[in-house]
């Protein structure tokens, strides 16, 4: 007799499991920096550089909310110094709105 696991197992396709087993590898692979952001944002990113989710999978639909220019706002929580604002000043495109909680 079959668990209920192992029977939705074999009702999911080769090619879903590939595609899993793959997107599961990429998550791994992240850096420190990447495991702190949003899959959301990290297949965004990789997808707007026409690079591939992982080897497998290509493209996704991601959940974002984009500006008229599309652009994503997102919120940066870390101790605020003279340093992180001078960067990010630097990285940044267009108008920032930094604040102080």
């Amino acid at each position: 007799m079959l668990g209920r696991g192992a029977l939705v197992a074999q009702q999911v396709s080769a090619a879903a499991q590939s595609q899993i087993a793959s997107l599961l590898a990429e998550k791994a692979s992240r850096t420190p920096a990447q495991q702190k952001m949003d899959s959301q944002l990290i297949y965004f990113a990789a997808q707007s550089g026409n690079q591939a989710i992982s080897a497998v999978v290509k493209n996704l639909q991601v959940d974002l909310n984009l500006d008229q220019g599309g652009q994503v706002l997102v919120d940066i929580k870390g101790t605020v110094s003279p340093e992180l604002l001078a960067f990010i000043g630097k990285s940044a495109e267009g108008e920032q709105r930094l604040s102080q909680v």
